[in-house]
């Protein structure tokens, strides 16, 4: 509840600052579960967009240091972001909006702990960089080797598509297995986890 939240942040400005400045030198803390939980949420929210942008950048220096392109590295970010940016939405939806939220065994809409974005972030990131670069690398190795750009698309579609496919419905029964577990947290985890690789299967689009 915002209350919960509102009300940790006023005790620790207003009436524990007075408490502490009438008795310099002392030590109060707020304890308990639920300032924890906000002291964490306010820690994250506050280095999200610094992983995220360290994360992005680094990858997109590096994908340029191999390919040599711009359009390409750019592309793999943006799709990878709307693919985590999906996954985000589905999990929202489903258990902090309470959208089906019973058919993964909750009884009601709970919030999402404050983690799991970044989380989710760092690992669907790191899986989708990996099977694009996989790909792109049999199209480079296709096109270094005829001159053909069409061709070397083709082919390596051909080539790699099934595999990243298969490995993709892998990872997803996998993660989408760990949604009968009782922990809500892990359950949020592995709904977006399977939601992220799903949507970035090569099929879909073609590349990456």
């Amino acid at each position: 509840d915002e209350a919960t939240t509102d009300l940790v942040h006023r005790l620790r400005a207003g009436e524990i600052a007075a408490v502490r400045a009438q008795h310099p030198g002392s030590e109060i803390f707020l304890g308990g579960e639920n300032p924890a939980i906000i002291d964490l949420a306010d820690t994250v929210g506050d280095r999200m967009l610094t992983v995220v942008i360290a994360v992005v950048g680094v990858a997109l220096v590096l994908l340029v240091i191999a390919f040599r392109s711009i359009l390409v590295p750019v592309k793999a970010a943006v799709m990878n972001l709307l693919s985590i940016g999906a996954s985000f939405g589905v999990v929202t939806a489903v258990f902090q909006w309470g959208w089906g939220v019973g058919l993964f065994g909750v009884d009601q809409a709970i919030p999402i702990m404050s983690f799991i974005p970044l989380f989710m972030f760092a690992l669907v990131f790191g899986l989708s960089m990996d099977y694009e670069v996989f790909l792109l690398s049999r199209i480079k190795e296709e096109y270094d080797r005829t001159g053909d750009p069409h061709g070397s698309v083709v082919t390596g579609i051909a080539v790699t598509a099934r595999l990243i496919s298969c490995a993709a419905l892998i990872m997803i029964f996998v993660f989408a297995s760990f949604a009968a577990q009782p922990d809500p947290t892990v359950k949020m985890m592995a709904l977006g986890l399977a939601v992220a690789v799903a949507y970035r299967r090569p099929d879909r689009r073609g590349t990456g």
